[in-house]
């Protein structure tokens, strides 16, 4: 076997661990989390991130989840114990790769692109190449990933920026409010953007805007 081949019994665990994924329930978020977690216990990662970032540079942050293993997490946007809270930027995913930092970078359109960051405590030991390379086998060809939890339909791709960004946080669990603030606008003009996209996808609710969104994920 090459030095780049993979030990049965790693290629086992990572097999067993996509299969688990494929049986939970939930949509998108639940497999995200799930196949991360996984990675992070199979790797010897304390934490994993993910976020996506827009132009200029990719510097500004659009939304942003993270999950802390063992531990609490401090409080962008983060995923804890399934609920979001604000997170630090200095909890975001680097923009380079290092010994105690894997990391997978995907542009998904010509404004966003996606990080994942699998991470260690710089007190263990650095990510062999092993881990490495297992690590990224997944995270770079598992391409949902890296997506903004749930693919819009084809009405959302005919969405005004601010209104796309309105959808994208009210997928990811934010009350009207909590928009107001991560976009910089009156809660009122939030309220508007929130009708409007209630009309257009036929919807009464943040809640059913969410199961149906689910719904559409698991059918893809």
């Amino acid at each position: 076997m090459s030095e780049r081949g993979i030990e049965e019994a790693d290629m086992r665990a990572l097999v067993r661990l996509l299969g688990e994924v494929a049986a939970i329930p939930g949509g998108l978020l639940a497999r995200k989390c799930y196949l991360l977690d996984g990675l992070c216990d199979f790797a010897g990662a304390s934490e994993w991130r993910w976020a996506l970032f827009a132009p200029p540079r990719h510097a500004t942050c659009l939304a942003a989840l993270r999950r802390k293993l063992h531990g609490t997490t401090q409080p962008v946007l983060s995923l804890d114990q399934g609920h979001l809270q604000p997170v630090h930027e200095r909890h975001l995913p680097p923009a380079a790769p290092s010994s105690h930092v894997l990391l997978s970078r995907r542009t998904l359109d010509p404004r966003t692109e996606s990080r994942i960051a699998l991470c260690r405590e710089k007190s263990g030991p650095p990510f062999s190449p092993r881990e490495s390379h297992l690590t990224s086998l997944v995270l770079d060809e598992i391409p949902w990933l890296h997506w903004r939890e749930w693919k819009p339909r084809a009405a959302a791709s005919r969405l005004a920026p601010r209104h796309q960004l309105t959808l994208d946080l009210l997928l990811l669990g934010l009350g009207g409010k909590e928009i107001a603030v991560r976009i910089g606008i009156s809660p009122g003009t939030v309220s508007s953007y929130i009708r409007e996209l209630f009309r257009r996808f036929g919807v009464n609710s943040q809640t059913e805007l969410m199961h149906k969104y689910s719904r559409q994920t698991i059918a893809r």
